[in-house]
């Protein structure tokens, strides 16, 4: 993770005073922001007190933090996996091998470019 971390699925480790962990809330990623939490949200944000949210949990669901974990290998499996597919069609594909490794060139160099922008 090169953004901010792991942050939002280990929290944060600093010695704040005014550091107020509220954990996690059941659902999808942006389950803090539906209606029902959003008055908790204007009140710490308005006039700093932090009021916690019933039905949070202590820790992330288990599959989540493992998912969380596995998420940068799984990805560089993929590309390998992708650079594989590359390199065979670029030696074995139904043109020229010129053709072939042009294509395969074009190819990988449209996923960088699709990658680099996402």
């Amino acid at each position: 993770m090169r953004d901010i971390g792991t942050g939002g699925v280990v929290g944060f480790d600093n010695d704040l005073a005014a550091k107020t962990e509220v954990y996690y809330h059941q659902g999808g990623h942006g389950a803090a922001l539906e209606a029902p939490n959003l008055r908790q949200i204007t009140q710490c944000v308005l006039h700093g007190s932090p009021e916690r949210p019933s039905g949070l949990r202590r820790a992330p669901a288990r599959s989540f933090a493992l998912l969380s974990r596995l998420a940068a290998p799984l990805f560089i499996l993929l590309g390998l996996g992708v650079l594989t597919g590359v390199v065979c069609f670029g030696l074995h594909g139904p043109w020229s091998p010129e053709v072939n490794l042009s294509v395969a060139i074009g190819a990988l160099l449209a996923v960088l470019v699709a990658l680099d922008v996402a």
